[in-house]
């Protein structure tokens, strides 16, 4: 850091501190039901991406992974990784729109690493993430391209989602799920796709988006009980539910207001719609009447501490099982994080993450730089 920072830190630091001392708190007692760890589960797998990029004069270097790692009292250990290193034209797609295109993509090896594992029916499958951020992943647009397009590019973006239709390759996509660690690249460079640069991008967004709700279809018809460990939630149902007043986060009430290893009750998972939408959900979400049946699954979403002493909650959501086995599931789960974290889980973490000096290798081994001969020997 400059000196500076330092600086500011002597200058502001009575005033914060002034501030959170003063600061109001409501009194809370929000509900929450008491947790003990149960034996370790038989068999779990641990599921974790990573996505990274580097910025090169006119394209993006970007590179991700899936890793599913499977745990078992009564096997070998086992895992299975889908990577992809690939090249992207700076500045195609707006900055929010590249990071939900890139974000599917890594998701989508995340459930496709699972799947190719394929474990015992009877596991429970810890994700990082949250799966109704999964399902209402919105829909790619032509707004989503930054680059000026005239009306009649506009007119074949608009009309791109029902030519790929038309073309059948949503249906391959379901017929050779399995062939390819990702049909939808597959179908793109296969296929007489359109062939000008914002639009072959477009159908890529369009693809990945289609490939992931079918990975997300075959996740929850797995049989296995999946459950969702997010880090960070900015979710408010409870508050709502409960209507508090002065807090802003689901997390920060858990996180605040209660102590001990514990869970708040369960909420049933329910789409929102907004009022006065006339669009029912399947359609609002873009997920058409092929995966309108993911919004009937049953999801519960709850708030838990998982080590006694840890100060901060998790948001996890349970998919595959009923509200009376959400506490069960909880127990096994509690049984991995002594530390308040799920083992399992910060072991995927650890091997699958791409650094920064991950990124500078890859992308000085697609773009080769001049470089000395010492540095060639490092």
């Amino acid at each position: 850091m400059h000196r500076s920072v330092f600086e500011a830190i002597l200058r502001t630091r009575e005033r914060l501190v002034r501030f959170l001392e003063e600061k109001e708190r409501p009194d809370y007692d929000p509900q929450w039901r008491p947790l003990e760890p149960s034996e370790v589960p038989d068999t779990v797998v641990a599921v974790d991406g990573s996505l990274n990029h580097s910025p090169r004069t006119s394209h993006l270097i970007v590179a991700l992974t899936g890793l599913s790692l499977l745990f078992s009292k009564d096997r070998e250990p086992g895992e299975e990784a889908i990577s992809h290193v690939d090249v992207i034209d700076r500045g195609i797609f707006r900055r929010m729109a590249l990071d939900s295109v890139l974000g599917t993509w890594m998701r989508l090896a995340e459930i496709k690493s699972v799947l190719r594992l394929s474990p015992p029916e009877e596991s429970i499958v810890l994700m990082d993430g949250s799966f109704v951020s999964d399902v209402i992943n919105p829909k790619p647009t032509p707004e989503w391209i930054s680059a000026h397009l005239s009306e009649e590019d506009r007119e074949v973006m608009e009309g791109l989602d029902d030519e790929l239709a038309s073309m059948g390759l949503y249906d391959r996509i379901r017929e050779e799920f399995h062939r390819h660690s990702f049909t939808s690249l597959y179908l793109l460079d296969t296929s007489d796709t359109p062939g000008r640069k914002e639009h072959r991008y477009m159908a890529l967004a369009l693809l990945l988006y289609r490939e992931h709700l079918e990975a997300l279809s075959r996740l929850i018809a797995g049989g296995w009980t999946v459950v969702f460990v997010s880090k960070r939630s900015t979710s408010n149902d409870y508050i709502k539910t409960w209507d508090y007043r002065g807090i802003y986060s689901d997390q920060v009430l858990f996180s605040l207001f209660t102590r001990g290893r514990g869970f708040a009750p369960p909420l049933r998972v329910r789409f929102p719609e907004k009022e006065g939408d006339e669009d029912p959900p399947p359609k609002k979400y873009g997920l058409g009447k092929d995966y309108a049946h993911i919004l009937d699954v049953e999801v519960y979403e709850t708030f838990v501490r998982f080590s006694e002493y840890s100060p901060l909650t998790y948001k996890v959501e349970v998919v595959g099982t009923s509200e009376d086995g959400v506490e069960g599931i909880l127990s096994e789960v509690a049984s991995l994080s002594p530390g308040g974290y799920p083992i399992p889980l910060e072991k995927a973490h650890k091997e699958v993450v791409i650094t920064y000096s991950d990124m500078e290798l890859i992308s000085q081994v697609i773009t080769p730089i001049e470089m000395s001969v010492r540095e060639a020997l490092k």
